[in-house]
């Protein structure tokens, strides 16, 4: 049986299987439909997903290990977000790609594409209303969280990772952590030093 970093094929359907269940009432044929539209793909740390320029045509769900979508401008490097396993990764951007998107661990991901979603869609009703209400929430989320991000300091944005996303600060350096921030990796300390004091 061919493997995708440690999990075999099988258990990895019953990943997509167990999380499309939590969430929506999907049929077995319908399950099976998306599971055959789609494939699982094996990236390692490092890869980059996306360039500013590229038209991103797939969307990804994360089944194991951590993206990072960060800007660059001016040889700074500003990360707009973090995704993990259950997460969506979805272009919110039309026409071509002004982010990055990379690999930040070894990464399982069931990926699809717009065409094969359209044409899956098309045969499942029923698809097509879920994926368009995926699409909703992770845009209404990602807006919320740029909300928050614009309007909270950077100790506020750090108590919101320690309350609401705790394993980004156990998985990931803390050059990343400060980057998404938007600080110094200095002033992070400072912070956190800070905290610990309290």
């Amino acid at each position: 049986m061919h493997q995708h970093g440690n999990l075999p094929t099988d258990l990895l359907k019953d990943k997509v299987r167990n999380y499309f269940t939590k969430r929506f009432e999907f049929t077995g044929e319908e399950l099976d439909a998306i599971l055959d539209s789609s494939e699982f793909k094996e990236h390692p740390k490092g890869t980059l997903l996306q360039q500013p320029g590229d038209v991103f045509r797939q969307s990804y769900l994360v089944l194991q290990g951590c993206l990072r979508q960060y800007l660059s401008t001016d040889g700074n490097l500003r990360t707009l977000h973090f995704f993990t396993e259950e997460q969506w990764v979805l272009s919110m951007e039309t026409g071509a790609a002004t982010s990055f998107l990379v690999c930040e661990e070894d990464c399982v991901l069931l990926s699809g594409d717009a065409s094969k979603e359209l044409s899956l869609s098309e045969r499942f009703p029923r698809i097509g209303k879920y994926a368009r209400q995926i699409v909703e929430e992770e845009f209404f989320s990602q807006q919320k969280e740029y909300q928050r991000h614009l309007s909270a300091g950077p100790e506020e944005r750090y108590v919101y990772l320690i309350e609401h996303r705790p394993d980004l600060l156990q998985r990931l350096p803390q050059h990343l952590i400060a980057s998404y921030l938007g600080i110094q990796p200095e002033s992070l300390s400072r912070i956190r030093k800070r905290m610990a004091g309290k």
